[in-house]
C-alpha cells in the first residue's frame, strides 16, 4: 500500500499542488502504520478497564465511603461459608499431610480439564463439579487454598518477586477474598459509591491489606460471572506472577 501511495504523489502534485500533497502524505503514512492490528490485541487484558453496572440497572449503596467499607456496612453482600473448615485447615497447617508431586499433577490436570470445559460450554453444573473436586483436592493437600493476602505476601520483600513468579507461574490455586470495585483505583474519586447490582468485573480485583494493591484475576467467560462490589468469593485460577504492583491470575472461575 505504501509503494502504491508513493506512485500517486506525482499525479497529485499536478492536480492539487505541492502544499496539499504535503498535507496528504502524513495521512497516508498514518493509515499505513495502523495496519495490521496486533496479534495479541484481543488477548491483552492486563490494564484495569472501567467497569460498572448498566445505568438502567444500577443500584448504588446510598452511603458513600472514602476507602474500603466495614464488613457490617448496610447493603454489602453477606459473608459466605468457608471453603475449608477450621479443622481441615488446621490439619493441613500441621504438616501432617504429605502429597507426592505426581498426585498434585493429576489433580491439576483434572481441574484444568474442567476449566477447559467451562470455557467451551459454561454451565452451572460444571461450576458445581469444579468446586466439589477443588474442595476434595484441597482437603487432601493436592491443591493450595489461601487468602488473597496470603498469596500477595509471597511476592513481598524480603521474598524475591521474580523468583516467586518463576516458582508459581502456572500453579492452580483457590483464593478466598473480597471483590474490590474498580473505582478503588481512582485516587481522584475520594467519595466512592458501591454497586449492589451484580455486573461483570474484568479483571476482578481482589482486595489485599494494601489499599492500592490487588490480586488481579482475568475471568474465564467473564460475561457468565457477574459479581457484586465487596462480594466475598472463592475463586480458582492459574497464577501468572507480579505485574505493576498487582499479582495476576488467569482463567479464573468463581466457585
Amino acid at each position: 500500500m505504501g509503494a502504491i501511495a508513493l506512485r500517486w504523489i506525482p499525479t497529485l502534485c499536478g492536480r492539487v499542488g505541492p502544499s496539499i500533497v504535503l498535507f496528504l502524505v502524513p495521512a497516508i503514512l498514518v493509515v499505513r502504520c495502523g495496519e495490521p492490528p496486533r496479534r495479541d490485541a484481543g488477548r491483552e487484558s492486563r490494564r484495569i478497564e472501567p467497569s460498572a453496572a448498566p445505568p438502567d440497572e444500577s443500584r448504588p449503596i446510598p452511603q458513600g465511603f472514602t476507602h474500603r467499607p466495614p464488613r457490617n456496612a448496610p447493603g454489602l453482600p453477606p459473608p459466605i461459608a468457608p471453603f475449608l473448615s477450621d479443622s481441615e485447615r488446621e490439619e493441613l497447617a500441621s504438616n501432617e499431610v504429605v502429597v507426592s508431586r505426581d498426585a498434585q499433577r493429576r489433580a491439576n490436570d483434572e481441574l484444568s480439564a474442567l476449566i477447559d470445559a467451562f470455557e467451551a460450554h459454561a454451565t452451572e453444573g460444571l461450576v458445581a463439579e469444579l468446586g466439589e473436586r477443588a474442595r476434595e483436592h484441597a482437603r487432601a493437600g493436592r491443591l493450595r487454598h489461601m487468602s488473597a493476602d496470603e498469596l500477595y505476601r509471597v511476592f513481598l520483600f524480603p521474598n524475591d518477586p521474580e523468583q516467586a513468579t518463576a516458582e508459581l507461574r502456572g500453579l492452580l490455586v483457590v483464593l478466598t477474598a473480597l471483590v474490590a470495585p474498580h473505582n478503588m483505583t481512582d485516587l481522584a474519586d475520594g467519595f466512592k459509591l458501591f454497586e449492589q447490582t451484580p455486573y461483570v468485573h474484568e479483571p476482578v480485583l481482589l482486595a489485599t491489606h494494601q489499599e492500592l494493591a490487588f490480586v488481579r484475576c482475568r475471568l474465564a467467560r467473564p460475561e457468565e460471572q457477574k459479581l457484586r462490589d465487596w462480594q466475598e468469593i472463592h475463586v480458582i485460577g492459574f497464577i501468572e506472577g507480579k505485574d505493576r504492583g498487582d499479582v495476576v491470575m488467569d482463567r479464573c472461575i468463581v466457585l
